[in-house]
């Protein structure tokens, strides 16, 4: 009796993440490339203020996967120690 209950929930749960990954949208972000800089890191922040995502990225665009919603976007330039050094003003976005 343990394996079709152990079947069962292998089943709910990859059908339970296969339903959420239909409903991620693309969203392309580019920004101009400073020079010199050590990389990039993107935050994404949801409606409640918290943060959904953020990514440490090499070149300067980025293609996130995000929910439907509104959020607000920004980018920092990473310095030698690949520390954030000034962030860009917040970008509202609606994903649809």
């Amino acid at each position: 009796m343990k394996i079709p209950v152990y079947l069962f929930l292998v089943f709910f749960f990859s059908h339970s993440f296969s339903l959420s990954a239909d409903d991620l949208k693309s969203l392309k972000v580019e920004w101009k490339d400073i020079k010199g800089n050590n990389g990039y890191r993107i935050q994404v922040m949801d409606r409640a203020g918290q943060v959904a995502t953020e990514e440490t990225i090499s070149t300067n665009r980025a293609d996130l996967k995000l929910r439907v919603g509104e959020f607000q976007i920004r980018v920092s330039a990473l310095n030698k120690f690949k520390k954030a050094s000034n962030w860009s003003d917040w970008k509202k976005v609606q994903i649809r």
